[in-house]
């Protein structure tokens, strides 16, 4: 009976640098085998990075879409200066109520002055 070809004999380039473990010795077979130990935990190491680092980009897509999703509710979609009309009487009534007012405290007990300076 005839042995089947080996990886190598075939042409194999998948074998990742196993050779037939048949023609080795039991010296060469441990090596071989913390090579190969070495080789997959270097891939394991480099997998667990790449695990963090797209967990990382996640977080940070997540916050941008927040940031985004709050910068839309706080500002109109219009592409000009202009305010809707709703975004406007919101700001005018804040305008009138609070800031005026705040402005000119001095002036609301001197009905004298606060006329002509409105």
């Amino acid at each position: 009976m005839d042995k089947p070809p080996s990886a190598a004999q075939r042409g194999n380039t998948e074998d990742y640098g196993w050779t037939d473990i048949a023609n080795m010795t039991q010296e060469e077979i441990k090596q071989e085998l913390t090579e190969q130990r070495h080789r997959y935990e270097t891939m394991e190491r480099d997998l667990f990075k790449a695990q963090t680092a797209a967990r990382k980009a996640e977080a940070q897509l997540k916050t941008l879409k927040d940031l985004q999703t709050i910068h839309g509710a706080t500002h109109n979609n219009t592409s000009s200066a202009f305010t809707l009309p709703s975004e406007f009487k919101t700001l005018w009534d804040e305008l009138v109520t609070e800031l005026i007012l705040d402005a000119l405290p001095d002036f609301l007990s001197e009905y004298k002055y606060i006329v002509p300076l409105i």
